[in-house]
């Protein structure tokens, strides 16, 4: 009984190594297997670009093409193809169409359900117009009675209304002067409040320009500055294309200005991994390129700088300033 015990835990024991090793295994990958890209590109009567970006020995790979104003992709999972995004479309297209069609057709029974109720409500209108009609011809031919009492209420109403109108008319009159002194001493009271205002918000302003100029002249952030512009030379070193081969015929209006882009591109051919045969054009203005670039990015590179950044000790210190200002 404890021999069979024995040779479970062992097999437990096994299994939780093999599935550690594995997982250890894709993370080592990730983050120490290099991404390659390689790109292509003629740049003259035909416009054409293709490129492939693998992982891991080609087993994710994604490719591209730009050619004739249209742009085709594809993505293999250990050289498996899936569907590429133009075949996707022409099938959304047909779904689309299919239910552009049907909508088509509800709408067309909606709108012939709408014009009989249309029709039904204009017969129903022309009844009752003359319905209408006839009652206002009955109601012409009967005597008019006029109710004097009715009159006599109004006039005494009109009247009262009369009198109260003269009564407001003459405090109006009375007390202009006191109405004059209130909007006067109202318009001064909301000058005041805006004049308060304004200058509490110039207040408001100064003191965080204050704090900005110290905070941007402090050590701790001018340190900060130094050592992350450090990082980002050092990531940029690492992003830039291992290789540029290829050839690049340019010519502008300005034959100086021709003349000086032949000189900084004659610079940069003095690095190692600059290799294109610059022909200048100082009699007509042409752009054609046929280069090739490839490269190689690895995951680790972002993430040690990004724990250089986060565990500095001035990086944080900033940080903790900026926070406790917001």
């Amino acid at each position: 009984m404890l021999h069979i015990l024995m040779m479970i835990i062992k097999i437990i024991g096994i299994l939780i190594l093999l599935i550690l090793g594995i997982v250890l295994l894709i993370i080592c990958s990730v983050l120490f297997v290099p991404i390659t890209y390689q790109v292509h590109g003629r740049w003259q009567k035909e416009k054409r670009i293709h490129g492939r970006v693998c992982w891991f020995f080609s087993a994710l790979c994604y490719s591209f093409a730009y050619e004739n104003e249209a742009f085709v992709s594809s993505f293999q999972v250990f050289g498996i193809k899936r569907k590429q995004k133009e075949e996707k479309e022409t099938k959304r297209h047909r779904r689309k169409n299919s239910k552009d069609n049907v909508r088509g057709e509800y709408e067309k029974q909606f709108m012939d359900l709408e014009k009989a109720d249309e029709n039904q409500e204009n017969e129903y209108d022309t009844v009752t117009d003359k319905i209408t009609i006839e009652e206002v011809e009955e109601y012409k031919k009967e005597p008019l009675e006029y109710d004097l009492s009715v009159e006599n209420e109004k006039e005494e109403e009109n009247t009262g209304k009369g009198e109260k109108y003269n009564r407001e008319e003459k405090g109006e009159k009375k007390g202009w002067i006191e109405k004059l002194k209130e909007k006067i001493f109202g318009i001064i009271y909301n000058i005041k409040c805006k004049i308060k205002k304004f200058c509490a918000i110039i207040k408001q302003w100064r003191d965080k320009w204050e704090w900005y100029q110290d905070f941007w002249q402090a050590e701790f952030t001018q340190n900060a500055l130094v050592f992350a512009r450090g990082e980002l030379f050092t990531l940029l070193n690492h992003l830039k294309p291992k290789k540029i081969k290829g050839t690049l015929r340019i010519g502008l209006e300005d034959p100086a200005a021709t003349g000086q882009i032949y000189g900084g591109l004659c610079v940069l051919q003095s690095f190692a991994f600059m290799d294109v045969k610059v022909i200048p054009e100082f009699e007509q203005k042409i752009l054609e390129a046929d280069l090739s670039v490839k490269g190689k990015v690895m995951v680790f590179t972002f993430l040690k700088t990004a724990a250089k950044l986060y565990f500095h000790k001035d990086v944080r210190q900033m940080q903790e300033q900026w926070k406790n200002r917001m």
